[in-house]
């Protein structure tokens, strides 16, 4: 992009770039002693590309899901529903988020899950209910990944 813009580049750019991630993409973190894998991808494609990415864990899979009313619910809970063990429903604070009754509309008969009223709680649950070895995943979409971030930082 340097040279096509007319700018020679550095000579260390290649491992610039090389060590450049995006926040939010199959980012792994620990919050309160739990992993978390954040990720921002709101399609089937993109997330189809995280499940086959997902660190090992050894215990269970908590999933924290916030989505848009335009977005494809009932394909991406389709595409983790054997994997997750809880789920964990929230509405992230911007107008188009689907609300959490649609969100569980789209669950497996007979899944656990909670509904809440933000991002933050959702999360703030998800890690409480969680023991050594368990996973935590939010996805869904931007705002909830920024959501759930924001709440991380703030509660270190």
């Amino acid at each position: 992009a340097l040279v096509a813009a007319g700018f020679p580049p550095a000579d260390d750019a290649p491992h610039q770039v090389a060590d450049t991630g995006l926040i939010g993409r199959c980012q792994v973190r620990r919050y309160r002693g739990v992993q978390c894998v954040l990720d921002v991808g709101h399609n089937l494609e993109a997330l189809t590309r995280l499940r086959g990415r997902l660190p090992a864990h050894a215990g269970r899979r908590r999933l924290v899901l916030g989505m848009m009313t335009d977005k494809p619910v009932e394909a991406v809970v389709a595409l983790f529903a054997a994997d997750v063990d809880h789920w964990y429903l929230a509405r992230p604070a911007v107008s188009r988020a689907a609300d959490t009754g649609r969100l569980a509309r789209a669950l497996p008969e007979g899944a656990g899950a909670g509904r809440f009223d933000s991002v933050a709680a959702a999360l703030d649950q998800a890690v409480a209910d969680s023991g050594a070895g368990d996973q935590v995943l939010v996805l869904g979409s931007f705002f909830t990944v920024a959501e759930a971030l924001n709440a991380m930082d703030q509660g270190d």
